[in-house]
């Protein structure tokens, strides 16, 4: 080791050192007498002072390099401590599982794992309070219970099923109608079963289940089985290969539904009118008529939502392409594309009924089967005034498939002779709302738009498979798109050879689980947070202004403090719909923003943003929709 006295020394002998030679060589080099030393030196000190810089550097390298070496060594240990920590944790929670409480339970010998028990239902299910199953949240500075707002119903009673060694029979089974002020995964129902008596819950995993940082851990379990029968008054529209969404039916009487959703509330609740029937089962709607939903009661007293399919639009359900068939009265056939569920809204399929005094409507065309299409008979009816002003602050004029407005948006009067809304009267007496897309989004998932940068010019066909319907597209979708792309993201359409920035569509989905996790922020915060997320994802600048100019004014029409704001992304998008290209994209970037106004502040569990990066041919998608 070094003599820590002898340093100041030593660097005294090479300063002394260096001075004396840098003195010599200066000296030389003044020397005018000597011309050739000056040549000759000269060239040796350049050499030597290059050597004496790449000496130095090579050092530099070889510090930084063993500093960067014990870091990585480190951040190694480090990792290993965690990964020891993480390992403990587990064996401690495996052991915790193995010792689940069996006291009074009797063991019948069926420890294999089941995936059915078997419930007696009530034929109405019981409000029960006393149970404390969330966890509080911090809402405003205030803590708030979700118990309080969850309602607890006792709907039956175990009558066999035991489920690794544990024999349920005689518990009690439970549905919990449960609605969080901020979303939590798209769920807002949960069944669980529970001996009378004892603490233990739990919680059937098959069905629903909210997400962990919601519920109160103690004394919980999961457990995936299925109840049997909990479906029997609606499994004719089960289908093994296709969702249930996807299945139409015929009624006893001849009419169409699709299956919409299990819902929370109990069928006596509901006052409601016998309509119709699906193999003897009864199928009902609403005295009063305040939506279009229609009923079927579910196994456990509660509800099934079914969708009803108006007769004019049967033969083309699940036609993007094919308007409804109408003769207007001036003789004219339709030409134009209407919607009739949820108009404007992304998630959800409740038809848009209108309660209306037939004495204000007068007939306007003729559909299938000789029924009878109405409009209302003041042409400055209200829906029709703000449709228009939709239609002139939306811009449609510019994408929609009428060449006429192409230079302008047309007058009021002129619209009105284009049929922008139409009635329907349904068999139950029911007036069913039709607006056209010519002059609305009738659909809320809205402006996803597909951006392209191929390595080389390339002709791609680019397809959309919604889950749900697709309501507007730009340029115009014919089965696909077919263009011509080149690396700068320049799109020509070769179905009307124009050339286009992005591809733009916009649909309605059925479900989409909503992520618990996202960011609450004011109304001042949006801008920053949506420019920080969506470069933290990979977007850029371009992409993020475009989002931007579309999304930022959309947002604050709510007039509200605060807002939650949460990402689907990638395969969380193909909820709403799947993308499918000619050419498979070395790189693709979907995400997706939901986002719901606010009274107060809420915490909420902080959402990871992934980061891309971007590698050959490359597909960016962003889009957005707003959840009630």
């Amino acid at each position: 080791m070094e003599d820590p006295k002898a340093a100041p020394v030593n660097s005294e002998i090479k300063d002394y050192k260096s001075k004396t030679i840098a003195q010599k060589i200066i000296k030389i080099l003044r020397n005018k007498r000597s011309p050739w030393i000056l040549a000759g030196c000269g060239g040796l000190v350049i050499f030597f002072f290059i050597f004496a810089i790449t000496v130095n550097s090579f050092q530099n390298q070889i510090k930084y390099k063993d500093n960067t070496i014990r870091n990585l060594e480190s951040q190694i240990n480090s990792l290993k401590s965690t990964i020891r920590d993480l390992e403990k944790d587990l064996e401690e929670k495996e052991e915790e599982r193995k010792d689940i409480p069996t006291s009074g339970m009797e063991n019948n010998g069926a420890n294999e794992e089941i995936i059915q028990i078997e419930v007696d239902f009530f034929n109405e299910p019981e409000m029960v309070t006393g149970f404390s199953l969330f966890k509080t949240r911090e809402v405003n500075g205030t803590f708030y219970d979700p118990d309080e707002d969850a309602k607890f119903y006792k709907a039956g009673k175990v009558a066999e099923g035991s489920y690794k060694g544990m024999d349920f029979q005689g518990y009690d089974y439970y549905v919990v109608d449960y609605s969080p002020q901020v979303s939590t995964e798209g769920l807002d129902l949960v069944r669980f079963i529970k001996k009378e008596g004892e603490n233990q819950i739990h919680f059937i995993q098959y069905y629903l289940y909210p997400g962990n940082s919601e519920v109160i851990e103690d004394n919980i379990f999961k457990w995936d089985f299925e109840i049997v029968d909990l479906y029997k008054n609606v499994s004719f529209f089960i289908d093994e290969e296709e969702s249930m969404w996807q299945v139409e039916v015929v009624s006893d009487n001849g009419n169409m539904y699709r299956y919409s959703g299990y819902e929370g509330i109990p069928f006596s609740d509901l006052d409601l009118l016998e309509v119709d029937s699906i193999d003897g089962v009864k199928v009902y709607i609403a005295k009063e008529n305040k939506d279009g939903s229609s009923y079927v009661k579910s196994a456990d007293g509660f509800i099934h939502e079914l969708s009803y399919v108006p007769e004019i639009v049967e033969e083309i359900i699940d036609s993007y392409d094919e308007p409804i068939s109408i003769t207007w009265s001036d003789g004219s056939s339709n030409r134009s594309f209407y919607d009739y569920i949820s108009i404007g809204g992304c998630f959800g399929n409740l038809i848009e009924v209108e309660e209306i005094d037939s004495n204000v409507l007068s007939k306007t065309g003729t559909g299938s089967e000789g029924s009878t299409i109405y409009e209302y008979t003041d042409q400055n009816d209200s829906y029709r005034r703000e449709v228009y002003q939709e239609y002139i602050d939306g811009e449609l004029y510019k994408y929609n498939d009428i060449s006429e407005d192409d230079g302008g948006p047309f007058s009021y009067d002129k619209f009105v002779t284009k049929h922008p809304v139409f009635y329907w009267k349904d068999p139950f007496g029911r007036f069913i709302k039709f607006a056209s897309r010519d002059f609305i989004f009738t659909g809320g998932c809205a402006k996803p738009i597909i951006y392209l940068y191929p390595q080389f010019p390339t002709e791609i066909t680019v397809t959309i498979k919604p889950k749900g319907e697709l309501t507007f597209s730009y340029p115009r979708y014919k089965a696909g798109w077919n263009v011509l792309v080149s690396p700068s993201g320049k799109i020509m359409n070769l179905g009307d050879c124009k050339t286009y920035d992005y591809l733009w569509w916009e649909s309605r989905a059925d479900s989409v689980d909503i992520p618990q996790e996202g960011f609450v922020v004011a109304r001042d915060e949006i801008e920053p947070l949506l420019e920080e997320k969506l470069s933290r994802f990979g977007l850029n600048d371009k992409e993020i202004n475009d989002f931007k100019e579309y999304w930022l004014l959309k947002m604050l029409e709510d007039d509200t403090p605060y807002y939650f704001i949460s990402f689907l992304f990638n395969d969380e998008v193909n909820q709403i719909a799947e993308l499918e290209f000619s050419k498979e994209p070395d790189s693709e970037m979907r995400i997706f923003m939901v986002y719901k106004p606010l009274m107060y502040r809420e915490v909420v569990p902080v959402l990871e943003i992934p980061h891309h990066e971007r590698e050959g041919f490359t597909v960016v998608e962003w889009g957005g929709a707003r959840i009630d």
